[in-house]
């Protein structure tokens, strides 16, 4: 949380999983990061992904992976802000 990356933050192919005493996959809570954002290239998470008032200079691509929380929402982007395109495609949905 409150990270700042000056490049791109490249998670293609990552599997990110919540532990048992947190329903989050992922957090970039506040983070700033400088370039793009890959959530791609079958990326899995189980567990919610956030990036909640994070600030994306680039895209943030979000293609052929898939997002899963059961029964909670599995993405929150509230208050982000993208400096170019999210690019919403291709996901597999959770079983």
């Amino acid at each position: 949380m409150g990270a700042l990356i000056d490049g791109d933050l490249n998670c293609r192919g990552g599997v990110f999983e919540h532990d048992d005493g947190n329903s989050d996959a992922l957090t970039v809570d506040r983070a700033t990061v400088g370039g793009r954002v890959f959530l791609s290239d079958k990326f899995e998470s189980q567990g919610q992904v956030r990036f909640v008032g994070a600030e994306v200079g680039g895209q943030v691509v979000c293609s052929g992976g898939k997002f899963s929380n059961e029964g909670k929402f599995a993405v929150s982007f509230q208050g982000m802000s993208i400096g170019d395109a999210l690019i919403w495609c291709k996901l597999r949905s959770a079983p």
